[in-house]
This record gives structure tokens, sequence and C-alpha cells, in this order.
């Protein structure tokens, strides 16, 4: 009797402690829980403290079922804090307190790749970006999470214009994986390292690897067009206009394509007239203008109407000899003006004009500048004499009465 009684109070406890198993909630679940519900309603701020009370709960716990938990609230606490808040150096350090839970362990790759999109994309901290894709490479080369992570390290190597790094670079890591699925946009990038720093026979080479090899890929095409830009920088200019040729169904912009070909045929004919003819060309955005220095033609005035006397000291007298000559000649003549008006007065005229330079014909020219107007003579009116200028005696000027 005392036996059957012990053994259904064994299965009663045993029954009771079987529910109590199913039904209870760990804290740390009803933390994370909470935390879910939060960032469905957008209260950010709310969200990111309730999932760092599921990781102190699930620290505390410390079973293998409560490490799961405590990942997952690591990692929503980060995400909302790198991207809904924008703490950056907040989220930094809510990844390494991941990653110190496990350094080699690959749960917490996400942390890592996370903690290197901040340093490059957020805080411009390039170089620590690289450290933390080179370590991810080496530790786990084959994840299907790590692997894009190398065309990242190139890239962040071109960010910093350390071309021969990314050729280096670039080529060690398909030598490890031959088949990498971002393959053709690593060659790509190695080759454009080259034609950055004009090794142009490099660079071709590598293009023409990527149309070769991966010629259903969307580089190829970008491949092909640039392939006929290093054959003209090598002046191989038949050899581009083929490779154009070729490209311009292919490339995404054949207006481009159209214009490098008639940079070319503008080349090739500047290479056959280079003996006797001047050389025109197009210029591209990557060439620089050639050194020509053509001649410049000077405009002829508008103002001028007559060319200036090629030797401006031909004039027989010169303006202030003139000038002062004309008082004497008339003092000498009065006498004939007196009675001769009319033959004086053409004397006078045609002696004026004789003793008249070009320069001198004008109204009331000042002696002092006359010499510096001699550059710009005026012809007077045909059958039209220039009125006479007196200096001293009017009596000659008028007859009498």
């Amino acid at each position: 009797m005392d036996i059957s009684r012990w053994i259904s109070i064994v299965i009663l406890a045993a029954a009771g402690f079987g529910l109590y198993s199913h039904f209870h909630v760990p804290s740390y679940q009803k933390f994370y829980r909470r935390g879910l519900e939060f960032y469905q309603h957008a209260d950010y701020e709310r969200a990111s403290t309730e999932f760092l009370k599921a990781v102190s709960e699930a620290q505390e716990d410390g079973t293998k079922e409560s490490r799961p938990v405590m990942i997952e609230s690591f990692m929503m606490a980060g995400e909302i804090l790198e991207n809904r808040l924008g703490r950056y150096r907040r989220a930094l350090e809510i990844y390494r307190d991941v990653i110190s839970q496990a350094p080699r362990r690959p749960e917490t790759i996400p942390a890592r790749i996370r903690m290197a999109a901040i340093h490059h994309e957020k805080l411009g901290e390039v170089q620590k970006a690289i450290q933390i894709h080179r370590d991810l490479l080496e530790q786990w080369p084959k994840d299907p999470r790590v692997r894009p992570l190398a065309l990242k390290l190139l890239q962040a190597y071109m960010t910093l214009h350390d071309f021969e790094q990314v050729a280096a670079e670039g080529r060690e890591i398909l030598r490890q994986d031959p088949e990498h699925p971002d393959r053709a946009s690593i060659l790509f990038l190695i080759a454009e390292s080259f034609a950055i720093r004009e090794q142009w026979e490099e660079a071709f080479k590598t293009y023409r690897r990527i149309t070769q090899d991966l010629p259903q890929s969307y580089y190829a095409r970008l491949a092909l067009f640039e392939m006929g830009n290093c054959l003209l920088k090598m002046n191989r200019i038949d050899s581009a206009l083929e490779i154009y040729e070729q490209a311009i169904s292919s490339y995404p912009n054949a207006e481009v394509v159209r214009e490098r070909i008639m940079e070319a045929r503008a080349r090739k004919v500047n290479e056959a007239n280079r003996d006797g003819l001047p050389e025109w060309s197009l210029k591209s955005s990557r060439e620089p203008a050639r050194d020509v220095q053509p001649k410049m033609i000077e405009p002829f005035p508008e103002d001028r109407k007559y060319p200036p006397p090629k030797n401006p000291q031909e004039s027989e007298l010169p303006v202030e000899e003139a000038l002062d000559t004309i008082p004497r000649v008339r003092e000498k003549h009065k006498d004939a003006v007196q009675h001769e008006p009319d033959d004086a007065s053409a004397a006078t005229r045609e002696i004026k004009k004789s003793a008249e330079t070009p320069s001198s014909r004008k109204k009331k020219p000042d002696t002092k500048s006359a010499s510096s107007k001699t550059d710009a003579p005026q012809t007077p009116k045909k059958n039209e004499p220039a009125a006479p200028k007196a200096s001293g005696n009017s009596k000659a000027d008028s007859t009498p009465k």
C-alpha cells in the first residue's frame, strides 16, 4: 500500500515538472519578444533596451539554449543603434561584445561584417575596414558570407588610391579561389588599376582575359571598349578601330564609342599628314591636348579706312616747320595780296598746300602731340582745299576793302 502510494506521488511530480517546463518561458526569451514588439512599432529606443536586457539574462542563464538568443539580441541592438539611431560608436561596442563571446566561432561573422561597413561607409576609417576584411578572408575564405568581401577589400584599396595593392590582392584572391563568384568584377578592378598607372599593355591583357573567360558577363562588354582605349593609347590605331567597331553594338553607351572612333580616325589622318600638313585632333577626356601653337592673325581695325604709310617720315617738312612757314610767306606776299587779291589768294593756297603734310591738315593741331598723330593720316576730299591756319597777322586772310 505504501509502495503504490509513493509511486503515484512520483508520477504526479514528474507530470507537474513537465508541465512547468513546457509552459515556462525563460526571462531572456521574454525580453527578446518584448524587444521585437517595440521594434515593430518603431519604438527603437525601448526596443534596443529590451534586447540588451535579453543579452544580460541569457549570459546569466549560460545554457546552450540561451546562446543563440544572446547573439541575436546583440545583433538586433547593434542594428538599431547603427541604422535607426545613428549611434555608430555605440554600435561598434555592441559588435565587439559579440565577438568577445566567441572570437573564433562563425556566428560572429555578421558582427565583423557590420563593423567593417561602419568603419568604411559611416566613419571613413578605411584602414580599419581593410583589416577586418583581411581577417575574415584569412579565417573563413570559403564561407558564402565572406567570399563577397574580397571585392569590398579591393574597393577599399581603390578608395585609398593604392592601385598597386589592388592588383596584388586581386591576383592573390583569384589564385586561392579561381571560381570566385565576383571574378569578373575583380579582374575589371585589376585592369583599372593598371590603366590608371598607364601600364597599357598589362591593362589590355587583363581586359582581354575578361572577354575570353567570361564573355557573357556584364563586365565583358565594358572590357571590350576599354581594350580599344588601351590600343589607342599605345598608338595602335588600326587595331583600336577594329575593337571599337565590335564594341559599338554591345557597349551600354554607343555614342561614346562613336566619338572614340572619330577620334581614332582623326589621329590616323594626323599620322598620315605629319610631314607637311598641320595636325588637327579630337580631344578626349583622357588625352591631353597637343602642343600646337597656331599663328594668330591680327584683325584689321574697323575704324582704319586706309593703311598707314610704310615710312611716316617721308613728308618733305615736319609739321612745326610747315606751320611756321605760312605766316612768313603771307608777310612776304602782302603787297601782292593787296593789288592782286585773286592771284595772291591762289598763290597762298598753293604755298600752304605744298607746305602741309597729311598729318597737319587737322583743324587745330597740337604742336606738342603732332608728331604722335602722324600714324593716322586723313585724306581731304577732292576739290576742297583745306582752310588756312593763321597763327599771326590775320590781314592776309581777308581781301582789302
